[in-house]
């Protein structure tokens, strides 16, 4: 798995980036994301960090 970014994960959702950035920032508490070296202005999600997003939100 390649690095996505966040439009991209949003796209294969089917929701804006906006809208997926709110159900991000829902799913995570701010030591969840800390311990996975999410960096609020980063581009892309890294495939650990796209691991876990989908197991909390489930894969599109």
């Amino acid at each position: 798995m390649k690095p996505i970014s966040k439009k991209e994960l949003a796209d294969s959702f089917g929701v804006s980036r906006a809208t997926f950035m709110k159900w991000f920032y829902k799913a995570f508490t701010k030591d969840e994301l800390t311990e996975l070296n999410y960096v609020r202005r980063q581009k892309l999600f890294t495939k650990k960090q796209i691991e876990v997003i989908y197991l909390k939100l489930g894969k599109p």
